[in-house]
């Protein structure tokens, strides 16, 4: 079902009323734009004090997930200690774990620890450990929870992020596992040592969307059919150290790696490259490729 509802309605009207903006739906705010956000998280704090149904918290709760909620982060922590709905304290996670910075890591890590594991838990924790204040200790729990409990893929995706030799070692033990997504965290934990090919690095920004040629969400499995099938539309020579893709097995999630290039002509190529998942890449292709092209 998609129409508003009363309620929603009532929101979005008050939304309306008190900042003028206007949207038809609470998930189509978009608070990622900072004047949009500073507006209308007023009003939606002021509206999950009195709103009492699961499915339009968790509506209210989706738009805390961006960096422009960090003057939040205490209503977060208080929401998070007393929310009772799983989707609800998902969503609060991961806003959570979007948001906190090295002066919050300290009360965060405590609130943790006085609280039953939440849904994303060691999502939080992967960010805390990166912190000096707690990453002792937050490593040494991430340690114990890989020893002790029955994690899911998700829950092990985030703790390989964390650089630590138990938990590297740890991994490195789970490169045969009969679970196919456990064996790609394994092994791309294993491979974070070793050298990119040369010419791959990662993007100071994301790439100038207005600039693509070609973007698309592939398999990590079938990169390598995607680059020939580009090297052979855009007439472009990939070397097969790139063309296999082995180098993002060792790179970070949701970070731009861009390969720089220059053809005859003159003017540069680049290639992009964003792993969304340890098993999925983001691939764009610059505006600026020319009919015949070398990577190096």
């Amino acid at each position: 079902m998609t129409d508003t509802t009363p309620l929603e309605q009532t929101i979005l009207d008050d939304i309306r009323r008190r900042t003028g903006f206007s949207f038809r739906k609470l998930g189509g705010i978009d608070t990622r734009v900072k004047e949009v956000a500073h507006a209308v998280f007023p009003v939606l704090k002021d509206w999950l004090a009195v709103v009492k149904e699961d499915n339009y918290r968790r509506a209210l709760f989706a738009c805390f997930h961006t960096p422009e909620a960090y003057g939040y982060l205490d209503n977060l922590l208080c929401w998070w200690e007393n929310e009772s709905d799983k989707q609800s304290l998902s969503l609060l996670t991961q806003a959570i774990a979007l948001l906190v910075k090295s002066q919050d890591a300290d009360r965060v890590w405590n609130l943790c620890q006085r609280l039953p594991k939440r849904p994303h838990y060691h999502l939080l924790l992967s960010k805390l450990a990166a912190f000096p204040t707690v990453e002792s200790e937050l490593k040494d729990a991430l340690v114990l929870d890989l020893n002790n409990e029955d994690l899911s893929a998700a829950d092990l995706s985030y703790i390989a992020r964390v650089n630590d030799p138990r938990i590297n070692r740890w991994f490195a033990g789970q490169v045969d596992s009969p679970d196919s997504y456990i064996r790609k965290i394994a092994k791309s934990v294993v491979a974070k040592g070793r050298k990119w090919p040369k010419g791959v690095e990662y993007a100071a920004q994301a790439p100038d969307r207005t600039e693509d040629v070609f973007s698309t969400e592939v398999d990590l499995e079938n990169l390598g059919q995607l680059l020939a099938r580009l090297a052979k539309d855009f007439g472009l020579k990939i070397p097969t150290t790139i063309k296999r893709g082995m180098f993002l097995s060792s790179a970070e999630l949701n970070r731009w790696i861009v390969v720089h290039a220059s053809s005859a002509a003159g003017p540069s190529v680049d290639f992009w490259f964003r792993l969304e998942d340890v098993d999925t890449v983001e691939v764009v292709l610059s505006k600026q490729a020319m009919e015949r092209a070398t990577i190096h």
